[in-house]
């Protein structure tokens, strides 16, 4: 079997050469360690650690900060032998997808005293396994970049805004605070939008990063920050893994795990030895990828040979009655089909935001190709792009 690499970096509106470099780096590193023997699920590991180092990604150091300044990591793991591993608002821990496969390589079977290993840890708990395997504990601060810290006290600001505003006009309506919670609880829906504004005036502030970054010197990072990034990988046994590791949303609730940490949200694969081999990872709003369950929905589709990648991404995600009341759908997938009988590997991204950049590399390439799907900030949320490649291979 021919090995293979996909990363991506996860979906926004990416400045294309810090992250192409990003992910050309991680595509390079996972098939060196694939060409030397490495398991599909450790070349995962090594590819997403190298995204999270990269200064660009949401993951890792540098990323997004919770409502306290801190950064708050998931990520999980998974293979399609049954291997599966995820850490949750996990701090002072520099790749957090190293825990997650220290965690899926613990959940074979059961331990000496009967008890079912764990394959989702999270917060403090999360913390003292990683400090169980020998994995560095950094100081609190660590992990914080100027350039973060600037983008949360600019965040910060737009929510005290936002938070003054909403106050002085449940005073002006008048009915004092016992009014204001009976209209909160009588009309939900209204609450739910005035967030949703909230989320989109930072994510606008974010998006301003964007053009700003235009003029910057070349090789300078982007300012903007994206979603989770991802990785399937496929190994000279025929076996695939994919992963996906993320800082979370900006300004989010202390605790608040996104979908890289829940089962078939964040990653997925299949277990069928007979078929294609499937492994997807998901990327974009967190909730809404949870309540989709995306990665599982793409790949149990594709095994069944149901439509296109773009196709299922608009069925499952943007056309799901799950978040028919819901605005700004932003969300989207790397999946990699693998088949032996047809031999040949396919690897597509399809999302709803405004870009995203991944890289795909297989056995006999010398570098990476880089993939890119965008489009218009009016088509944001309401339409999916895609890029897609692939290659052929022989059987051993």
């Amino acid at each position: 079997m021919s090995q293979f690499v996909a990363v991506h970096s996860g979906c926004g509106a990416p400045s294309s050469k810090p992250h192409a470099a990003a992910c050309r780096q991680a595509c390079l590193l996972a098939m060196e360690a694939l060409r030397r023997g490495v398991s599909a699920i450790d070349a995962v590991a090594i590819a997403i650690q190298s995204l999270e180092d990269a200064p660009c990604t949401n993951a890792g150091r540098g990323s997004t900060l919770n409502e306290l300044g801190q950064v708050e990591c998931d990520a999980a793991i998974m293979d399609n032998k049954g291997l599966y591993g995820a850490v949750g608002a996990l701090q002072q821990i520099a790749n957090p997808i190293q825990v997650a496969l220290a965690l899926a390589k613990e959940s074979r079977g059961v331990s000496s005293v009967g008890r079912v290993p764990p394959l989702l840890l999270v917060g403090e708990g999360a913390k003292r396994f990683a400090q169980q395997q020998g994995i560095a504990i950094l100081e609190p601060d660590s992990l914080v970049t100027e350039r973060s810290r600037a983008r949360h006290e600019r965040d910060l600001a737009i929510v005290r805004e936002s938070e003054a505003t909403h106050t002085h006009r449940t005073a002006a309506e008048g009915g004092g605070l016992s009014s204001a919670r009976k209209r909160a609880k009588g009309d939900g829906h209204e609450h739910q939008q005035s967030t949703h504004e909230l989320e989109e005036k930072v994510q606008k502030a974010s998006s301003q990063d964007v053009s700003e970054d235009k003029d910057a010197e070349e090789g300078e990072e982007a300012e903007y920050l994206l979603d989770t990034v991802g990785a399937v990988c496929v190994d000279a046994q025929g076996n695939i893994a994919c992963g996906a590791s993320s800082g979370g949303i900006a300004m989010k609730r202390c605790g608040r795990v996104g979908q890289a940490a829940v089962f078939g949200a964040g990653c997925y694969c299949n277990e069928d030895a007979a078929g294609p081999r499937i492994a997807c990872c998901t990327t974009g709003t967190g909730e809404y990828l949870i309540r989709t369950q995306l990665a599982a929905k793409l790949v149990t589709a594709l095994q069944a040979r149901e439509n296109s990648v773009v196709s299922l991404v608009e069925e499952h995600f943007l056309a799901s009655p799950l978040l028919a009341r819901l605005p700004n759908r932003i969300g989207g997938a790397l999946v990699v089909v693998c088949d032996p009988k047809a031999q040949t590997i396919d690897c597509t991204i399809a999302h709803t935001a405004r870009g995203l950049v991944a890289a795909a590399m297989g056995a006999s390439q010398q570098a990476p190709l880089i993939l890119e799907a965008r489009q218009s900030s009016e088509a944001e949320g309401l339409s999916v792009c895609s890029a897609s490649c692939g290659v052929r291979f022989r059987v051993q």
